[in-house]
């Protein structure tokens, strides 16, 4: 029933679904060691994924991925951790991660169970996930938005990547690729080795694609996200007597600079895996650069962020 509703054949288990290109948006060498450090503090304060036997739990330790590329949107993006609907089946308990653009546009959401298996409970968890991404969607409608919604089904160690686009009602694969070339090695399912059985490199490794397919996938959501405030920006002007929506112009200039940074961080990622490292560094900075561009030229109405380091030499030289 519930693969009818986004038009795909039940009995094909998703294999006809659409899919769509994942990419590696390149995260810079110095801001990935906080993310492995994140990583190695969660997991001696934890301990490893294998060790929980509740989605919180899983949840804790895999937020090291994404917490640190959360924060570089300034809370234009920013993360709701729920429990969702609980049940007395445990193949519907579970919890989830929503991605929310601008305060409430919801362009993300991050499911995490305890084991996404195969076959039929790997179908039921993505049945699960259509509807909730259904119900993303109508609150987005809700509100004036309509967004396609990525949504990562996750089991602290494995990974698959969706989207849902409520104007068409259709619901398609992610691909992870190396390239954006015809022919690249394209991934369907991202794996993290055991980390007690790995060696340390190869759990590295294994988490660079990961890290930067999700910042790919914010970016991508963040783009979405632009796109619906133009348009909102163009049906009610700049304000409704109640919000200042700010100009159709400024969300545009925002707009046109995150795809040059989105653009820029796929190059980067893709110029590191043909092994110019150097090179990669480079135009992962610029495409910081433009992201930050972006963010900056977003409706002050909508600038918020939490700033505390830069106080930090001054409090602490008056605590006791």
């Amino acid at each position: 029933m519930m693969a009818q509703r986004v038009h795909l054949d039940p009995h094909a288990m998703v294999g006809d679904a659409p899919t769509f290109q994942v990419h590696r948006s390149r995260i810079r060498s110095q801001e990935f060691r906080q993310i492995i450090q994140d990583f190695e503090i969660l997991g001696n304060q934890y301990g490893p994924p294998a060790d929980h036997l509740t989605e919180a739990g899983r949840s804790r330790y895999i937020s090291a991925a994404f917490n640190h590329i959360v924060s570089w949107f300034y809370l234009m993006i920013y993360n709701r951790p729920e429990n969702f609907v609980e049940s007395d089946s445990p193949k519907k308990n579970g919890l989830r991660n929503y991605f929310k653009c601008f305060g409430g546009c919801t362009i993300l959401v991050l499911d995490i169970r305890l084991n996404l298996g195969i076959g039929k409970d790997r179908l039921n968890y993505i049945a699960q996930l259509i509807a909730e991404l259904e119900a993303c969607n109508l609150s987005n409608e809700k509100q004036g938005f309509s967004v396609p919604i990525v949504g990562i089904l996750c089991d602290g160690s494995s990974f698959e990547y969706f989207s849902y686009d409520g104007y068409s009602k259709s619901f398609s694969r992610g691909l992870l690729v190396a390239k954006s070339t015809p022919g690249s090695t394209a991934i369907a399912r991202v794996t993290l080795p055991p980390i007690t059985q790995a060696t340390g490199v190869e759990y590295i490794r294994a988490l660079r694609p990961l890290c930067e397919s999700f910042y790919f996938l914010l970016l991508k959501g963040f783009l979405a996200g632009l796109e619906a405030y133009i348009r909102r920006a163009r049906d009610y002007g700049a304000g409704d007597g109640t919000r200042n929506y700010g100009s159709e112009s400024e969300w545009e200039l925002a707009l046109a600079k995150a795809v040059f940074a989105r653009n820029k961080s796929v190059e980067a990622g893709e110029t590191a895996i043909e092994g110019n490292v150097q090179g990669a560094e480079k135009l992962a900075d610029e495409a910081r650069m433009l992201l930050e561009e972006s963010l900056t030229s977003i409706p002050s109405g909508y600038q918020r962020r939490v700033s505390l380091m830069a106080n930090f030499e001054i409090a602490d030289s008056l605590t006791a």
